[in-house]
């Protein structure tokens, strides 16, 4: 009975154990759920390139843009546990970009790089200066350099394109520069590439700082999507800065949507990616890259690649312009902006059913490819990157080309001291930069002229850690295969060139001293008493004192003082005739005391015909028409003191003759 109960049991048991089993297995293939963000953190679905990741190419570099508010300090950012699967693969920490629409600092996140060959790392600054702070862009040097040599700006470019047309269909040109040797510059004219499958020649260019120009020569790096994980910029509240928070990047940039939606703005010497596609960002500065042109016969070095990737199907890149300029026109919807508004547009897609539809009959992109800009760095592992290939849809154009997959590993516990070691020397580095280019710009040490000797400084740059070969782990998947890198292109010799008229850029001077503003405000006021030299009532007063005895009738003429006192002196010698010819005098004396007041307030009538009146009483009707007139009440009060006095006068005038 026992065994019987138990051959019963033993089924069902076995149906539940198999099923929980399987159970636990598909757990473990399914990806982890999505990765929630952290409080105070705003992941976006654009934004700026992290120059290490790719910079665009520049013939002539300019001071970039001046910010007058001051970045926070560096945030506490910890490298997350997934990595591209292989051993030269480093993390090279984020920075605070400037946001022009924000007018705020996003956090430009860290990612996991693999370097170009013999090549390593300085990282830029944010460097202060008169007026704000400037951004001083990273770049790549040479594996074991230990200084670097700042120089003046570089004259304008003289490319005017290939002087000998290309050797093949594959090969791209390269455009000349400027190489300063022996206290001067030399023209290198442009020179063609020839194409690689798996490498991109980074053309040479200068690198601004306050303290100097920096050359970097030309270079062979990996395809975008060889390159490692480039992680999404965030936004990151001030209030939840402080010692004890930290940053871990979560959310990467998917490497088929970067070449569809990527933008150069030189004067931020940043790439940027994600939807700009607005008229008004072309006015401000962005360009698409796929309209980019370093010179006017060149492309940037990195789409100057993939233009010859798919050189056999040149419909691909005009369906690429075609998808830039119809999500400009809005024929094709544009990009979001944000993680939540990515997962909304995916949302509506997924119940609408047109996960699949393409944006348009022209353009090979399906509607949930034009939206995916950001995934989980957890979700990505084997994810083929296809750039775009089939985007024309035209059958037979699209050749065998050689797709990279994305494979992920997680760190093991023995490797974090080592990536945490690395991380600090590279911070190390790019603080030992700023203060030498801060003391070299506040002393005045930089070269500003074309003959000025270049100052070659000593710094300690950063070495990536020694690839050694991670424990081998089951889990681990595959690294890729190691590429062999091509030799150099034979550059062409430095030409002797005039250098043609130009005015160097203008670099903002040193922060000034900290001193006391205030003190030429006190000034200021000083101008307060300058209000008090109009004020001279007294200025009329002086007029009057030369000639004290005709003071009466000045204030009857009050208009017009001015001219009228310099003719009165005469006045008194011809008693009965040049009385009339001044203005105020005629009506006076003619008329008796009683009868002058009205003519008095009416200096301007003068007729003639007043003057020569013999007659007493004739004169009298004629000035009766001109009260039109009349004067002000106080002036007929003290005109009639006024005749009293002129009576006095008389009698005096009488002895005096």
């Amino acid at each position: 009975m026992t065994i019987r109960k138990w051959s019963l049991l033993a089924g069902p048991l076995s149906l539940t154990m198999l099923f929980l089993v399987k159970g636990i297995a598909q757990q473990a293939d399914e990806p982890p759920p999505d990765p929630t963000p952290q409080a105070g953190v705003e992941v976006q679905t654009r934004g700026p390139v992290h120059e290490a990741y790719a910079e665009p190419t520049d013939t002539r570099p300019e001071p970039t843009l001046l910010v007058t508010k001051q970045p926070p300090e560096p945030i506490n950012e910890i490298p997350p546990d997934e990595k591209p699967a292989g051993d030269n693969v480093v993390w090279l920490s984020g920075y605070w970009g400037w946001d022009e629409e924000r007018t705020d600092f996003i956090w430009v996140s860290g990612f996991w790089r693999i370097p170009p060959p013999n090549r390593q790392w300085v990282s830029g600054s944010w460097q202060q200066v008169d007026g704000g702070w400037q951004w001083a862009s990273g770049f790549w040097v040479t594996a074991n350099q230990e200084e670097i040599e700042y120089l003046p700006a570089p004259p304008p470019s003289l490319d005017e394109g290939p002087s000998t047309p290309a050797p093949d269909t594959g090969s791209s040109y390269v455009p000349g520069c400027w190489v300063h040797r022996e206290r001067r510059f030399y023209w290198r004219p442009g020179f063609w590439v020839g194409y690689r499958p798996n490498w991109v020649w980074i053309a040479a260019q200068y690198v601004w700082s306050p303290a100097g120009y920096i050359f970097v020569e030309g270079y062979w790096d990996h395809p975008l999507e060889e390159r490692g994980l480039l992680f999404a910029p965030v936004f990151v509240d001030r209030r939840v800065l402080g010692a004890q928070w930290s940053y871990t990047p979560r959310y990467i940039v998917q490497p088929d949507f970067l070449i569809s939606a990527l933008f150069v703005h030189s004067g931020h010497s940043h790439y940027y990616f994600g939807d700009y596609f607005e008229q008004n960002y072309h006015k401000r500065g962005y360009v698409a890259w796929v309209n980019y042109h370093p010179t006017r016969e060149s492309y940037d070095s990195n789409f100057a690649h993939y233009r010859q990737r798919h050189g056999a199907d040149r419909t691909w890149e005009t369906s690429l312009r075609g998808l830039y300029a119809a999500r400009t026109s809005g024929d094709v919807a544009r990009p979001p902006r944000t993680l939540v508004q990515q997962n909304t547009l995916i949302q509506n897609i997924t119940v609408n059913k047109t996960t699949n539809v393409t944006v348009n009959k022209e353009i090979n992109l399906t509607n949930i490819q034009n939206v995916s800009v950001v995934a989980p760095v957890t979700r990505i592992h084997n994810t083929k990157v296809t750039n775009l290939d089939g985007l024309s849809g035209a059958k037979g154009t699209v050749r065998n080309l050689e797709q990279h997959v994305i494979q992920i590993e997680k760190i093991a516990p023995a490797e974090k001291a080592a990536v945490h070691k690395a991380v600090t020397e590279y911070r190390e580095t790019s603080q030992k930069r700023h203060d030498v280019e801060a003391k070299m710009h506040r002393d005045g040490g930089a070269p500003l002229k074309a003959t000025d000797a270049p100052k070659a400084v000593k710094i300690q740059v950063a070495k990536p850690p020694t690839p050694t070969p991670a424990p081998a782990r089951p889990d681990r998947p595959k690294p890729p295969p190691a590429k062999e890198v091509p030799k150099a292109p034979i550059v062409p010799k430095h030409e002797d060139k005039p250098i043609p008229p130009h005015q160097p850029p203008k670099v903002p001077g040193p922060p000034k001293a900290v001193g006391q503003p205030p003190k030429p405000e006190p000034p200021k006021p000083v101008p307060a008493p300058k209000p008090e030299p109009p004020k001279p009532t007294p200025v009329p007063t002086p007029k009057p004192e030369p000639t004290p005895k005709p003071e009466p009738p000045k204030p009857v003429p009050t208009p017009t003082p001015v001219p009228t006192p310099k003719p009165e002196p005469p006045k008194p010698v011809p008693t009965p005739t040049p009385v009339p010819t001044p203005k105020p005098e005629p009506p006076k004396p003619v008329p008796p005391p009683v009868k002058p007041e009205p003519p008095t307030p009416t200096p301007k009538p003068e007729p003639p015909k007043p003057a020569p009146p013999p007659v007493k009483p004739a004169p009298v009707p004629t000035p009766a028409p001109m009260p039109v007139p009349p004067p002000k009440p106080p002036e007929r009060e003290k005109d009639k003191e006024k005749p009293r006095d002129k009576d006095k006068p008389k009698d005096k005038d009488k002895p005096g003759g």
